[in-house]
């Protein structure tokens, strides 16, 4: 046995060395993440009233709007075609179509920008226009930035992916505060220190990307006609339809209790998700970003039986070590929760410590059932995965406006875990009915 392990080794060194080093690169950034995101909510509940870090929350939900509704569709699109145009040799008709499908989605988010604007001003809600401009200037940014870290994700230039990755959380520690003490505390001045993040992020994103277009696009400099637009928009058109269900429930928890409750409440529930929520699906993340562009290399466009059977088991893998992982981090969170919020947060937080526990394994559930989902994503089948999100988001969005009214934050908490079981349920079924089947949608051309 001893002999086989050590030929395995010996025979595979440079692939191993390698996915090492890529596996590095990747804990580091999410490690420094992670790390970022734990001190932003210390630094934050430091400088804000529990009703202005609801008013933060809620603002975020707007750049949820146009992320789920515009640029974030595209990117999943994008980001899967990458390894196809590399085997195709054809990454300038790539580049060239990924620049125009973003070009349609920045018109979209302009438009949902101007729409937001002028019924702010209808109402008569001028209150809120400081953050809306905001956080819609921080929205198409950051989704912009979503796209190049998708391709140089894709590319696997995994350094270039953590070294961004560890910065963005640090850098809006930084910026956030400087404008805090320049502008007074207040929810604007902290998104208007996340759109300067981003602005700065873009910049140095765009320096990388252009390394990568120079060395991997020199040698075709012609179009070759393989419609990547098209490829492009077929796969991901699934993706923002559903997103509009996706952001009504995301958002549907946030608004339930500003209208059953308070924006205290809102604070509260969004310090519980940054502390329980967000960490593990950090730690999802990170088996997925280091997982989708070998599953998409191995998936090719999936018509390779052999092809497809590799990304199922490679999948199912990544899935039972997502379920240690939140098991364990349950535990922590049942154990420590009362240290951690006194840790992170001030007094005015930490009567909702106990709901921890429920808000880490929610988190942890559904990125077990994100973790399948990627499964139809590499197989070509994503419109598969269209009615278990559908109906997830309906479930989630019914549960937060029926339990917050009877149980405020503790019934936001419950609405997160509904949400994160339905999920996996459906799409365990919508993964095991693909198994096997002939991918019905053609995303490529012969």
């Amino acid at each position: 046995m001893l002999q086989k392990i050590i030929y395995y080794f010996r025979s595979n060194r440079v692939r191993i060395l390698r996915l090492s080093r890529e596996s590095s690169w990747i804990a580091t950034g999410q490690i420094a993440s992670l790390l970022g995101s734990l001190a932003l909510v210390k630094v934050l509940t430091g400088y804000l009233e529990p009703n202005e870090y609801g008013e933060l929350a809620l603002g975020l939900t707007i750049v949820g709007l146009v992320n789920q509704l515009a640029i974030g569709g595209i990117t999943n699109g994008i980001s899967r075609f990458y390894s196809v145009a590399v085997e195709q040799n054809d990454l300038w008709g790539y580049f060239r179509a990924s620049g125009r499908l973003v070009g349609y989605a920045t018109i979209g988010a302009l438009s949902i920008a101007l729409v937001l604007i002028t019924g702010l001003i209808a109402l008569n809600k001028s209150q809120w226009l400081g953050i809306a401009i905001a956080s819609l200037i921080f929205s198409i940014l950051s989704g912009y930035n979503s796209v190049l870290s998708a391709i140089q994700n894709a590319a696997r230039q995994r350094g270039v992916v953590a070294l961004h990755s560890g910065l963005e959380s640090w850098l809006k520690i930084c910026l956030a505060v400087a404008l805090l003490l320049w502008l007074g505390s207040s929810s604007t001045a902290v998104m208007m220190g996340y759109a300067l993040t981003s602005l700065i992020l873009l910049a140095s994103r765009f320096y990388f990307l252009n390394q990568l277009f120079i060395e991997k696009v020199s040698a075709t400099r012609r179009e070759q006609g393989k419609q990547w637009g098209r490829k492009m928009w077929l796969f991901a058109w699934p993706f923002m339809v559903w997103g509009i269900f996706g952001w009504i429930q995301q958002s549907s928890t946030r608004w339930a209790l500003v209208a059953y409750s308070s924006t205290q409440d809102v604070g509260k529930f969004a310090v519980l998700s940054q502390l329980g929520y967000t960490p593990i699906l950090l730690g999802m993340n990170f088996l997925m970003t280091f997982a989708l562009p070998i599953l998409y290399a191995r998936g090719g466009d999936a018509r390779d039986p052999k092809r497809r059977k590799d990304v199922i088991i490679i999948t199912y893998k990544i899935a039972v070590l997502g379920v240690v992982m939140t098991a364990i981090a349950t535990i922590m969170a049942t154990l420590f929760h009362s240290t951690i919020f006194r840790f992170f947060t001030t007094d005015d937080y930490t009567a909702v410590s106990k709901y921890l526990p429920i808000v880490v394994a929610a988190g942890g559930i559904y990125g077990i059932a994100a973790v399948l989902g990627t499964q139809l994503l590499a197989l070509m089948a994503v419109i598969k995965a269209m009615p278990a999100t559908v109906i997830s988001s309906i479930l989630g969005a019914l549960a937060a406006y029926i339990c917050t009214y009877y149980l405020s934050v503790h019934g936001a908490v419950i609405a997160m875990l509904i949400h994160s079981i339905a999920y996996l349920v459906l799409i365990s079924f919508a993964v095991y009915r693909n198994q096997n089947v002939k991918n019905e949608i053609k995303l490529t051309d012969d």
